[in-house]
């Protein structure tokens, strides 16, 4: 080897001995005062980790089936496939949460067809849909096994009193499609 590849060698092993010091962390901001904070740490909460880091505290915990639970009047406006206006309704729901649900998510849907209930899923953005059951695409048989619905609400994003709400009901000869707003009574 030549003296100038040596000469290299140690230049570079000098600046890499040079360049190794010992790092030290600076002291970031005081958050002790952000640690008394209680959180909600339910996953399906709509307040999930809201306030995190802090102390966990499910008891401040909320869900959207809170909000939906109780009677509402449904504005409904029927339409045919081909968008044509049947009706102009008001209809009177009660959505009531089940009391043996540990996981916050579901109700029971009465009013539709008289006393007949169906169930609904609601998660923690406000989206309640009809439970799937076994068939997998949401459609619950009613009244009588006659009818089949799939029932879409969300918490309204204009006025957060309402329900924006979509139904489509298929009948033994025809397919109806129920748009509207759901006020709580």
């Amino acid at each position: 080897m030549s003296a100038y590849t040596n000469i290299w060698r140690i230049a570079a092993a000098c600046m890499l001995l040079g360049a190794c010091t010992k790092n030290t962390d600076k002291k970031g901001p005081d958050i002790s005062d952000q640690l008394n904070r209680k959180y909600c740490n339910i996953p399906r909460a709509v307040n999930y980790n809201w306030n995190f880091p802090g102390i966990e505290d499910n008891s401040t915990c909320f869900f959207a089936t809170d909000f939906y639970e109780g009677s509402w009047m449904f504005v409904d406006t029927v339409k045919s496939r081909d968008e044509t206006v049947i009706r102009i309704d008001t209809l009177g729901f009660d959505l009531r949460k089940i009391a043996q649900d540990t996981t916050y998510q579901k109700m029971t849907m009465t009013g539709w067809c008289g006393n007949e209930a169906l169930t609904i899923n609601v998660d923690r953005f406000y989206l309640a849909r009809t439970d799937s059951f076994d068939n997998n695409q949401g459609w619950q048989k009613i009244c009588g096994n006659r009818d089949s619905v799939l029932v879409e609400m969300r918490k309204s994003l204009l006025d957060t009193t309402q329900l924006t709400i979509h139904i489509i009901q298929y009948l033994p000869d025809s397919v109806l499609y129920h748009s509207g707003t759901g006020i709580r009574k």
